[in-house]
């Protein structure tokens, strides 16, 4: 998270994680909006639903954030998370990262999606990068300009 809106009116509607602006000295914000930097990977790391930091809720305020600025934004998703234990049932569920593509795809700032962690791809404990991939990724992507 950049900030949460109950520290800053301008936060997400969050009340869960680190706070980059707070915490890490990092006020990616501004970056954007200023146009210092080409593209921005947020670490969405919740599920869509999550109470304190919901996954939809994050999207549409980064794709708030980069509307306009020519910054691309990329969503880093948990795949490390599906299957593992401890996690809630959601993270159980293969379909749940092929939802988050399908919810992002409705904003046109999301650019793509970056995959943590990269073991996690090759391994696929539960199925859920090979539901991505069905769902999502069936034509080869075009070469980056």
């Amino acid at each position: 998270m950049w900030r949460n809106a109950t520290t800053d009116p301008l936060g997400s509607d969050t009340r869960a994680g680190v706070q980059t602006y707070d915490d890490l000295h990092a006020d990616t914000r501004t970056w954007v909006r200023n146009h210092w930097i080409d593209y921005i990977v947020p670490q969405i790391y919740w599920n869509i639903g999550f109470a304190a930091a919901d996954y939809a809720t994050l999207v549409d305020w980064w794709a708030g954030v980069a509307r306009g600025t020519g910054t691309r934004l990329y969503v880093g998703e948990a795949l490390y998370k599906a299957g593992a234990a401890g996690q809630p049932s959601q993270w159980q569920d293969p379909v749940e990262l092929s939802r988050h593509l399908t919810l992002a795809a409705r904003y046109p700032q999301v650019r793509g999606h970056v995959f943590f962690a990269a073991k996690e791809v090759a391994a696929d404990p539960i199925g859920a990068m090979a539901r991505v991939v069905a769902d999502h990724y069936r034509q080869p992507a075009r070469t980056p300009r």
